[in-house]
């Protein structure tokens, strides 16, 4: 099930799978596979959003798989998460928990011109259910509540161009 793509500053493609729970990436003139970074699908979650950093790093959001995924597990259980990975020399280094056991579910991510990251995370308490839009701040170690929405979920997070930046 791939979910979301997004190229590196290196050219190659980089997809998320979440029912596999992994990162491939993938070499744009081949279409080779070249390197995968597997996650612990029942710990971690399976892999969703994909970001490139100021820095050039990789982060990636997680989520819970057993609902899109059919696999057997704790719908309920709060495995999403964020990671931050090197991507140098063409290979995947260590993947880097930033934060984890955020909610069920972790989607989209992005950078904005000032190197502040905004991600999605959805939660499920009991019946109800919100999306949160959190932001970790440049140089920041913490992510903070920026928005939330009851009775609703969010997907994916991206700026304008223009006079909105």
């Amino acid at each position: 099930m791939p979910n979301d793509v997004t190229v590196g500053p290196d050219g190659a493609v980089y997809v998320s799978d979440t029912c596999h729970a992994v990162v491939r990436r993938v070499n744009a003139t081949t279409g080779a596979i070249e390197d995968t970074l597997n996650f612990d699908i029942d710990t971690e979650g399976g892999a969703n959003g994909l970001s490139f950093g100021p820095e050039g790093d990789l982060w990636i959001t997680t989520e819970n798989a057993v609902l899109f995924c059919g696999i057997a597990g704790d719908f309920n259980a709060p495995v999403s998460g964020l990671y931050r990975v090197s991507v140098d020399g063409g290979s995947f280094g260590e993947a880097e928990a930033v934060a984890t056991g955020v909610g069920q579910f972790g989607d989209g991510l992005v950078f904005d011109s000032e190197g502040n990251l905004y991600v999605v995370f959805d939660i499920l308490e009991g019946s109800d259910f919100s999306s949160q839009l959190l932001v970790l701040p440049a140089g920041g170690t913490e992510l903070l509540p920026f928005l939330s929405l009851a009775d609703r979920i969010l997907a994916n997070v991206v700026f304008g161009v223009g006079e909105y930046g």
